[in-house]
């Protein structure tokens, strides 16, 4: 079931199995096919199918999507595979989500088939709702390598074409989190945190800035509690 306003503050243990609490079969609606596409690209790595320094040449005819949330590649610019998987981690960038699926898969029509069948194994779908449950599966495999792995990959700071980009929100900065992606539902985001420290995953989406995410989400880290608050 779905909730047209809704607050969400869920916090499980990496290694969480039990989903039988109504939270797990919550809704959520958003493009899950960056999330998807960052968990294959950490899965090629570590399979060695991929190495940190090979470099991907963004291609002549390359279209800049108007309108679209953009980093700012250019044609005939050369980027290692690490620095674009840090770049989509950190701004989930379209042009960027674009040069690492070329680099990758090497096509938009694979790029769709294997993004539809790793969504299909998660039991998620790319153009409806999700369940918790599912989504945080999808999570769990990505924040399950190893911690040098992550290390690599999951950026605190951006510096790109002599600009320092600022994270999507101060979260990334503090020190009890080691990550913080995100979905895109409706007008905010979903935001999934993670910390090595306790190896937590958090769900978060508040209704307004007088709950300050920055202030109690790294709070809920050290607690292994979940509830969605609907506002009525």
């Amino acid at each position: 079931m779905t909730y047209p306003l809704f607050e969400l503050k869920l916090l499980a243990a990496l290694d969480h199995a039990q989903f039988e609490e109504a939270i797990w079969a919550f809704e959520i609606d958003g493009d899950i096919s960056t999330l998807l596409l960052i968990d294959y690209a950490l899965e090629q790595f570590h399979q060695k199918k991929v190495q940190a320094d090979e470099v991907y040449r963004v291609p002549e005819q390359k279209i800049n999507k108007i309108g679209k949330q953009n980093l700012g590649l250019e044609k005939n610019e050369s980027y290692t595979f690490a620095e674009l998987l840090q770049f989509l981690i950190f701004t989930q960038a379209n042009d960027v989500k674009d040069a690492l699926s070329n680099m990758l898969l090497g096509s938009v029509e694979q790029t769709q088939l294997i993004l539809s069948k790793r969504a299909e194994d998660y039991q998620l779908a790319l153009r409806a709702p999700n369940q918790l449950k599912n989504l945080f599966l999808l999570v769990k495999h990505i924040y399950n390598y190893p911690a040098e792995l992550k290390k690599l990959f999951f950026i605190r700071t951006l510096s790109f074409k002599n600009k320092v980009y600022q994270p999507i929100t101060p979260l990334l900065a503090h020190p009890v989190l080691t990550s913080v992606l995100y979905i895109s539902h409706t007008f905010r985001q979903i935001y999934i945190t993670y910390s090595e420290h306790n190896r937590s995953i958090g769900f978060f989406s508040f209704l307004d800035d007088i709950h300050r995410l920055e202030h109690l989400v790294p709070y809920y880290h050290y607690f292994q509690e979940g509830h969605v608050e609907a506002k009525k």
